[in-house]
């Protein structure tokens, strides 16, 4: 991963440093999911690829919500919603997108109206896909940090019963706090069950 983040790329070799990031959430390596999606923001910018660099500027949001860093993230999901603007002109793919950090602050109200319109969204489409489990799981953060977890518990046992590749991991680590805080220990069991060969074979902290 290391490797990877300090290569020197070409015009054909973003989309490698993306697969990289893949690999980097899959493997719960939170270091090396940031240096890829710093990297792959200078390399598209370097390159023009906007695609590229709207996907690189939500990740490095993302692991600047993961360790802490609020205002980073913030200024990271600003220029996110900024460049999908420029590349669609509605904005309307940006909305909800910093749902991940609204949770982590407590923004009850902001989350919950994340959730309500990623589930019209997909009512309407008949879809999933990495927003609406990024904002399911933000929920499930933020019942969770409320006490409220049988709420909590409602939502992750969602993303359970999908299991969507790629997406499901971090649901499980609320289900499990959710279902022993709210005396489930069966869905918590579960969950641990699903989880703990997924966390092992990673050999991360």
């Amino acid at each position: 991963m290391s490797a990877l983040a300090g290569w020197s790329t070409g015009p054909s070799d973003v989309r490698l440093l993306l697969l990289g990031l893949i690999a980097a959430y899959e493997l719960w390596d939170g270091e090396a999911f940031r240096a890829l999606a710093v990297r792959t923001v200078e390399s598209s910018r370097d390159q023009g690829a906007l695609d590229m660099l709207r996907v690189s500027l939500h990740a490095v949001a993302t692991a600047e919500t993961w360790y802490g860093r609020f205002t980073e993230a913030e200024g990271y999901f600003s220029a996110f919603r900024e460049l999908v603007t420029a590349i669609d002109g509605s904005g309307r793919l940006a909305e909800g997108s910093d749902v991940s950090l609204q949770a982590w602050w407590g923004n009850v109200e902001t989350t919950r109206a994340a959730m309500t319109a990623m589930d019209a969204e997909r009512s309407e489409q008949a879809s999933g896909g990495v927003r609406l489990h990024t904002t399911r799981t933000s929920l499930a953060v933020l019942e969770n940090g409320s006490s409220h977890y049988t709420n909590a518990l409602a939502v992750a046992r969602q993303g359970y019963a999908e299991d969507p590749v790629y997406y499901a991991n971090p649901a499980l680590v609320e289900m499990v706090e959710a279902g022993v805080r709210s005396g489930d220990l069966d869905a918590a069991r579960a969950a641990r069950l699903r989880l703990t060969p997924r966390a092992s074979a990673a050999g991360t902290p």
